[in-house]
């Protein structure tokens, strides 16, 4: 018999050194992809938080700085919301997954508006910091968790295992 060719572009996710590596349930694959985007986000985010209060500390003095402060607290919280909503909703089904997924990206962005429309109601806050700081770190956020999920082997079906026997699938 031939042997398997080991994946040598890494596109496939065939390589027989990884295999053991790849998720073999959906809950597996959910939390493997959860834990990568926060490495691969935390960094940044931490880094873009702290440019912008820097940057509208020295542009806007110290309203500027508790603005940005609160606006990268606000987006960092919720973009930290998204990994915990993905290893709350574990043990869902794909499609009650999805609804999770929906309403959790409404609730995301109806917190971060109402954050803007009641923050700018109180004096001496700096609008434009906390509008910059917050849109900066939810972009840098969902870049950032991007990259981890592109880099990220996991498959895109996941089949329940086969009996031998029967060749009946354990969900049959």
């Amino acid at each position: 018999m031939s042997e398997p060719i080991p994946d040598t572009d890494g596109q496939t996710g065939t390589d027989t050194t990884t295999a053991s590596k790849v998720p073999s349930t959906h809950a597996e694959s959910q939390l493997l992809l959860a834990d990568r985007m926060l490495r691969g986000a935390r960094w940044p985010v931490l880094a873009t938080w702290v440019a912008g209060i820097v940057g509208w500390a020295v542009g806007a003095g110290m309203p500027g700085l508790w603005s940005a402060a609160v606006g990268g607290t606000v987006a960092a919280l919720s973009a930290w919301g998204t990994l915990v909503l993905m290893r709350r909703t574990v043990g869902l089904n794909v499609q009650m997954l999805m609804a999770a997924v929906l309403g959790g990206f409404v609730a995301k962005m109806f917190v971060l508006l109402i954050t803007l429309v009641l923050v700018r109601a109180i004096p001496g806050v700096h609008i434009y910091a906390l509008a910059t700081t917050m849109l900066a770190v939810v972009l840098v956020s969902a870049i950032a968790e991007t990259v981890a999920f592109r880099r990220t082997k996991i498959p895109t079906l996941i089949l329940p295992a086969q009996d031998e026997a029967t060749g009946r699938t354990s969900e049959n």
